[in-house]
């Protein structure tokens, strides 16, 4: 497939692209901005995206981020010949994408993306946020890194705070991917950051633990992370099971 611009609805949603990823086969990017302030409760019809019970008290925000995700996400299923889906979330809160076809979902504040493949063999795991404030990052560094991991990020040229904005993102990303095989929540302890690029690109990620004869103490994961003035997205493609991308 081919990049594409998606239908958008500004100035509430002014652009959604769908684009092949050049590192990692058969594995397609969506990546669209959305802006809660131009959100009217009027676009759920618009759209024809139902406005679902469970956020009927939900704040403004909040269902901004829904219409968002679900009309993009729908705008590129459809260019995968599935028209009209509308994703909805398991009991666990994880995305039910269409049978066939694997995925994974992320929101910021002005940003939703996805990761969507057919392959079934393929691991997807994506993440993106707004980078942290200093004085946030200092509280929570103890809960998303072990003392290794902080000294390795201390080492790098990137602001602390820019770099364990990034460690989250790797690790949710991570879990994301390998949530469909094994429906089990993971704390950061169950993956170390073994290596980071100079740039603070790419990630290399161990398992701390055994999950199962697939997902085993010691398997790597890698990850590749796009920057931008205030906010990282973060990527783990991998396979099912040991091989290169």
């Amino acid at each position: 497939m081919h990049a594409v611009s998606l239908s958008v609805c500004p100035p509430f949603l002014p652009s959604a692209r769908l684009q092949p990823l050049d590192y990692a086969s058969g594995v397609m990017l969506l990546d669209a901005r959305f802006y809660p302030e131009h959100f009217d409760e009027s676009l759920f019809q618009r759209l024809a995206i139902p406005a679902p019970e469970q956020l009927r008290q939900a704040l403004r925000k909040r269902r901004a981020e829904y219409l968002a995700s679900r009309f993009s996400v729908q705008q590129a299923l459809a260019t995968f010949g599935i028209d009209g889906f509308i994703l909805t979330n398991s009991a666990a809160r994880a995305p039910v994408w269409p049978a066939g076809l694997g995925g994974s979902l992320s929101h910021s504040r002005n940003r939703v993306c996805a990761l969507l493949t057919r392959d079934k063999d393929r691991l997807v795991g994506i993440d993106c946020e707004q980078v942290m404030a200093g004085a946030t990052a200092r509280e929570m560094a103890e809960m998303i890194v072990n003392p290794a991991e902080q000294q390795r990020l201390m080492a790098l040229d990137r602001p602390f705070h820019q770099a364990l904005t990034a460690v989250f993102s790797v690790k949710e990303s991570l879990y994301k991917a390998l949530w469909p095989h094994l429906g089990q929540f993971m704390e950061f302890s169950d993956a170390d950051v073994v290596a980071v690029s100079a740039d603070c690109r790419q990630m290399r990620l161990r398992l701390t633990r055994n999950w199962s004869e697939t997902f085993y103490q010691g398997r790597e994961f890698q990850a590749r992370l796009v920057w931008q003035p205030d906010e990282v997205m973060s990527t783990v493609i991998g396979w099912h099971n040991d091989r290169p991308y």
